[in-house]
């Protein structure tokens, strides 16, 4: 997905639409979602964020634990 992201805005500019069409096949749910949650976790509020992750890990058929691992790859970087 990630690659295929990549590729498309490159020669487009991608909308919320496109954005929300991402995070939700990504990760289950739409971007605003995901960034409130990240947000809360930040001020200390975890139990959004980590509602988040079993969610995505569900979707992605892996661990809460993996998944939490990937997503702070991508969201670190």
């Amino acid at each position: 997905l990630v690659l295929n992201w990549k590729r498309i805005s490159k020669n487009r500019a991608m909308s919320n639409a496109d954005a929300d069409a991402f995070s939700k096949s990504l990760i289950g749910v739409n971007i605003n979602e995901a960034t409130q949650a990240f947000k809360k976790s930040l001020e200390g509020d975890k139990a959004s964020f980590e509602g988040l992750i079993e969610k995505a890990a569900e979707v992605n058929g892996t661990s809460p634990e993996n998944m939490k691992s990937l997503l702070n790859g991508l969201l670190l970087k």
